[in-house]
């Protein structure tokens, strides 16, 4: 007797129903094309294989079907629009200078030529910069390269700190061009000051790209904050970068006078160190309130549902 030969079932390719499921719970809101009406294969081949695990999760998770033979795909509308406008954060400027300054910005950009744009102004704040670096390189030729470095730390300032209040003051802000190219030029500003830094014959070029380090790392820090917070805070505690601006203008005289010397340096790297240290410390306690009060605003919370085994089979 022959033995018994078992059917086994064939599985063929066939045409894609007219009616599959619309909605992917992994799907990007920038899927917007329609799908072919082509042989679809049911062994993993094909253009659409990699679609095919996310449909079966979508299928048993009772996703509406709503989609036809060369329909768009309707996405979960994205939250962030790629045109909707930057909101401005606001401004919190709490160091000793900032009502001063304000005040002294503010009748300056109303007196400028309307040729001068804040454009201009952002230029000639990184040409001060450089300036700044130049001096410092060059001061041990002559110790009165220093005073040319404050004279240069003075431009970098009107130039950083005015282009932003001219813009304010025409009603001419273009908040994320604004935003954007100001902190692109303010750390390449502050990395050219302490390469310079670096070079003089004052300070350790490792102590002058540590606190170069550090600095950005505050900086970083205010882009976070503005950005998570919707809060622009400029200063640690009651220093801001013209507070920083005038104590280097005031180094700047005291060595100029005193001139280079073993005891001089070792004074400037102690100090330049210490200042470090203590940006280093406001940083740290910055960061900790940050976080316990987003952790207070967001607690912890267990997934309220989780995959099945075959749905995370699916996946992979």
């Amino acid at each position: 007797m022959a033995p018994a030969v078992r059917a086994w079932a064939v599985r063929h390719d066939r045409p894609l129903r007219a009616d599959p499921p619309a909605l992917f719970p992994f799907q990007s809101a920038r899927l917007r094309h329609g799908l072919p009406a082509r042989t679809l294969s049911r062994r993993g081949h094909g253009p659409l294989a990699p679609a095919l695990p996310a449909a079966r999760v979508a299928r048993r998770s009772g996703a509406p079907a709503a989609l036809a033979h060369g329909d768009a795909v309707g996405a979960v509308a994205d939250p962030v629009s790629q045109n909707r406008p930057m909101a401005p954060a606001q401004r919190e400027l709490t160091f000793l200078l900032a009502d001063p300054e304000r005040r002294l910005l503010r009748a300056i950009a109303a007196r400028l030529p309307q040729g001068l744009t804040s454009d201009h102004l952002t230029v000639l704040g990184m040409f001060g910069a450089l300036g700044v670096a130049a001096a410092y390189a060059l001061s041990p030729l002559s110790p009165g390269w220093l005073w040319a470095a404050s004279a240069c730390l003075a431009v970098q300032w009107l130039g950083d700190s005015l282009d932003g209040t001219v813009a304010r003051v025409r009603g001419a802000e273009r908040p994320r061009y604004g935003y954007y190219l100001d902190h692109v030029v303010d750390a390449g500003s502050t990395a050219l000051i302490g390469l310079g830094l670096g070079l003089s014959p004052y300070v350790n070029p490792c102590v002058a790209l540590g606190v170069v380090i550090v600095y950005l790392a505050l900086s970083i820090n205010v882009y976070l904050e503005a950005n998570v917070f919707a809060v622009f805070r400029l200063a640690y505690s009651r220093l801001g970068p013209t507070e920083v601006r005038i104590l280097l203008i005031a180094v700047n005289a005291g060595l100029a006078v005193s001139g280079p010397g073993r005891g001089v340096y070792l004074i400037a790297n102690a100090t330049l160190a210490l200042l470090g240290i203590c940006m280093l410390g406001m940083l740290g306690v910055r960061v900790g309130q940050n976080l316990s009060r987003l952790a207070r605003e967001e607690p912890l919370k267990r997934p309220a549902r989780q995959l099945s085994p075959r749905g995370v089979a699916a996946l992979s």
